[in-house]
C-alpha cells in the first residue's frame, strides 16, 4: 500500500486526532493490591476498614510505578558456519512501587506488617505461600473520552466526560519482598517516600479498547447509578 504523502504533516495531524494515536502521558494511572490473607481485619489499622478508604490509600499515595520489563534467556549453538541464538526462557521481573509517605506512616504500618507476617524476625517460620500472595492492577488511564455523564441538579444541566481506562497490567501471585530506606535528616522538608519492591509469579498486559468508534461515538448516560454494574461501564471507565 502505498501514500501519496507519507511524510505529510497534515496526514500525522488527523491521525493523532482520532483519539487511539495521540501520544500517552504517564501521570494518569491506579494501582490497586489486593488484601492478602494473612494480615487479618486488624493490619489496616483503626479507623480505615478493608473497603474503599483502603483502596484509596493504596492509589492516591502510589506516587511512582515502574512496570517491569519482559526479557527472553537464550542460548547460543554452532554446528558449522556462523554461531546463532535460541529461546530458552523468560528472566523473572520486579514490580516496583514508590509511595508518598503520610504523616499516620499508614504506608510504613501497613508494608512492615505484611512483610512481618511473611517471616517474622522473631521466629524460624514462614507464612503459606497462598496466604501471603495476592493480585496487583495497574491500570492506565486517558483524559477526554467519549463516555459523557449528563446530569440535572435544580433546573441545571451539567456535563462530565469521565476518564477512560485503556490499559491494564495484572500481577498475579505478587508479594514485597523490599522495602526501601526512609531517610531523615536536617537539611530539607522534603516529601518522605517509601519504596516497595514486589515480586511476583507472572504478568499480563491487556488494552481495553477493542470495538470500532470506540474513541469517537459519544456514549451518553443521565444516571451514573443506573449503570454501575453494567459491562459497558466497565469497558469504557475500568471499574
Amino acid at each position: 500500500m502505498s501514500y501519496a504523502a507519507p511524510n505529510s504533516f497534515t496526514q500525522f495531524k488527523d491521525l493523532v486526532a482520532r483519539g487511539a494515536w495521540e501520544p500517552t502521558r504517564g501521570n494518569l494511572y491506579s494501582v490497586e493490591i489486593g488484601f492478602p490473607a494473612c494480615l487479618g481485619s486488624t493490619a489496616l489499622g483503626p479507623g480505615i476498614p478493608y473497603d474503599r478508604e483502603y483502596y484509596d490509600a493504596v492509589s492516591y499515595f502510589a506516587d511512582n510505578v515502574t512496570v517491569p520489563s519482559r526479557n527472553l534467556t537464550t542460548g547460543d549453538t554452532q554446528n558449522f558456519g556462523i554461531q546463532r541464538s535460541y529461546v530458552t526462557g523468560q528472566t523473572p521481573n520486579e514490580l516496583a512501587i514508590s509511595f508518598l509517605v503520610t504523616k499516620n506512616l499508614w504506608h510504613r504500618r501497613y508494608f512492615e506488617t505484611w512483610m512481618q507476617s511473611i517471616a517474622p524476625d522473631s521466629e524460624n517460620r514462614v507464612c503459606f505461600y497462598d496466604d501471603y500472595i495476592c493480585d496487583i492492577l495497574v491500570r492506565k488511564w486517558e483524559r477526554g473520552s467519549n463516555f459523557l455523564v449528563k446530569s440535572k441538579v435544580r433546573g441545571q444541566e451539567y456535563e462530565t466526560r469521565l476518564n477512560k481506562a485503556t490499559g491494564v497490567w495484572r500481577f498475579t501471585g505478587a508479594y514485597p519482598f523490599n522495602m526501601g530506606t526512609m531517610n531523615l535528616g536536617n537539611q530539607s522538608s522534603d516529601i518522605l517516600r517509601l519504596d516497595i519492591q514486589f515480586k511476583f509469579e507472572r504478568y499480563r498486559f491487556t488494552t481495553k479498547e477493542k470495538i470500532a468508534g470506540g474513541w469517537t461515538n459519544e456514549k451518553v448516560i443521565n444516571n451514573v447509578d443506573s449503570v454501575l454494574d453494567s459491562n459497558d461501564f466497565s469497558t469504557f471507565v475500568g471499574v
